[in-house]
């Protein structure tokens, strides 16, 4: 695992800022989509359902089979083409063509079609499910690795603070009014930040992995304007139902339809099957004085026929798969109910969290303008000696803490708008 990790952390720098051109949000969830190896799997699948819908489709028409035969005889048999008892060898040709079409079975094949037009619905909406799955994690990636990045800009701003803290310490040292430990306390300081600074990076390629095996590409453009707030009149023109209209949803919709239609072909199955055949036999011997052609003509044969299978008992083999079709129906039933008090449920925590981080934002970068006036009035008050090195230290991480809390609100804003406008466009792509 470890080595796993720092395989990871060395290469990710290379793929992560090795590239001039840089793909927006937006860009990474339309190449994932494309690209991406769960996706095209998914693709696939719904190529083969169709395929099988279409497959259904031509059980109605009958079956024909064609059979020619060849044999040599010897020692004491009947002649198929005389029959008279011989000892002499000899060579059978024979031949038959028959055609069988089922008239009635209880309309087993309407089932049939019908249960794989289901399955094929299921494995569209099954397709678009995974590209909704794989759309919220990039995203989630996405502004976890915008967040590392401005995180990594603000500590790169605390170490050039840190260091000027450090430079007027060894300043004072040299007039003789600071000592050894306020010299030892700056530069663990400088440590703190830098140490600070190393766990945003980590953070930040990690996430730009993820990135990178959802997408299948090596660079993504996180500079993208952040914004301070959104328009609360489009949020209540937006406040719709959601329940039931999305991938998920609709895929259980179609597996409902599928398990319908097992039911009814559960019950088909106890009609009787009245089939209809008809063809022809031909044979010829070498024991008969006359052209093949000719005794085909004279033993041709023809049949036609009815044929009434009726089921008595098959162990209650079609009892039970219609209980299996029906209790999986109420499960699924259970899910499609669940999966939509989920949808209304987060249609409802969305419109909190970005109200909650607006409000948060307002509120911190108010905060974060008092502290970055406190800590300026902090370091005059120690260059003029009126407070110690502790004090400023204090102040410093106050305000360290202050551009990372008001940073962390607002790309915390940025993500829920933009989760938001992801699950509004599903909804309208639905």
């Amino acid at each position: 695992m470890r080595v796993f990790r720092f395989f990871v952390l060395a290469i990710c720098p290379l793929f992560c800022f090795g590239q001039d051109s840089s793909l927006t949000l937006d860009a990474c969830l339309r190449l994932a989509f494309e690209k991406n190896t769960e996706v095209l799997v998914a693709q696939k699948q719904a190529e083969l359902a169709k395929n099988n819908t279409e497959a259904t489709r031509y059980n109605y028409l009958p079956t024909v089979e064609a059979n020619a035969r060849r044999s040599y005889n010897w020692g004491l048999f009947i002649d198929p083409a005389t029959n008279v008892l011989s000892n002499f060898a000899s060579q059978v040709y024979s031949g038959s063509l028959f055609a069988t079409a089922e008239l009635f079975n209880g309309g087993k094949y309407f089932y049939l079609t019908q249960q794989q037009k289901a399955l094929e619905e299921a494995a569209k909406w099954n397709t678009e499910n995974v590209k909704f799955s794989l759309g919220l994690s990039i995203i989630d990636n996405y502004f976890k690795a915008r967040l590392a990045k401005e995180k990594i800009k603000l500590a790169d701003i605390s170490i050039a603070r840190a260091e000027a803290i450090l430079t007027n310490v060894k300043k004072l040292m040299g007039a003789g009014t600071k000592t050894k430990l306020d010299l030892l306390a700056a530069e663990g300081n400088i440590l703190s930040a830098k140490s600070q600074a190393i766990q945003y990076q980590k953070e930040f390629e990690l996430n730009s992995v993820a990135l990178y095996f959802a997408t299948n590409t090596v660079s993504f453009a996180l500079n993208e304007p952040l914004q301070s707030e959104f328009a609360k009149k489009k949020l209540v023109e937006n406040a719709t139902d959601w329940s039931g209209s999305f991938p998920n949803a609709r895929y259980l919709t179609a597996q409902n339809l599928y398990l319908q239609q097992t039911m009814r072909l559960a019950k088909a199955m106890n009609f009787p099957v009245l089939t209809v055949q008809g063809g022809f036999t031909t044979r010829s011997s070498s024991l008969i004085q006359l052209e093949v052609g000719s005794q085909f003509s004279n033993n041709l044969s023809r049949a036609f026929a009815f044929n009434l299978q009726i089921p008595i008992f098959n162990k209650f083999q079609n009892k039970f798969a219609y209980q299996s079709a029906q209790i999986n129906y109420e499960i699924n039933e259970a899910k499609l109910k669940d999966a939509g008090r989920k949808s209304d449920k987060i249609n409802a925590l969305l419109q909190v969290e970005m109200i909650a981080a607006e409000s948060g934002y307002a509120s911190r970068k108010l905060q974060l303008l008092l502290t970055e006036q406190e800590y300026a009035a902090t370091e005059r008050l120690y260059q003029n000696g009126t407070c110690t090195l502790q004090t400023l230290l204090d102040s410093f991480t106050k305000l360290k803490e202050t551009e990372s809390n008001t940073m962390q609100s607002l790309v915390e804003l940025n993500y829920f708008i933009r989760l938001r406008e992801y699950y509004l466009e599903t909804l309208a792509k639905n």
